[in-house]
């Protein structure tokens, strides 16, 4: 019997310690695949995430945003996010 909820996730980050992908490397989920409701949930709350980072993203970056709202990409948008908050320091 395995563990309940179980996902593993390798973050990478560059020599310079900028963060630039993940990957799921494990997960013992049967029903749930690690972002499968997440990507369901961004049709329909994707369009919060570019109001909040509006006045801090370039219009390319609006642009692949809502790209990846569009796609639910649930993965990318986590990437790009956290991209974006390392860029601002928070």
């Amino acid at each position: 019997m395995t563990d309940d909820g179980t996902t593993d996730i390798a973050f990478a980050f560059d020599g310079d310690g900028n963060f630039y992908g993940l990957k799921v490397i494990y997960t013992n989920a049967e029903w749930n695949q690690p972002f499968f409701m997440a990507n369901v949930s961004i049709r329909v709350l994707g369009n919060l995430i570019i109001s909040n980072y509006r006045d801090n993203m370039t219009e390319e970056d609006r642009k692949l945003v809502q790209k990846l709202v569009n796609d639910a990409d649930a993965k990318s948008l986590l990437e790009l996010s956290l991209r974006i908050e390392q860029a601002l320091g928070t």
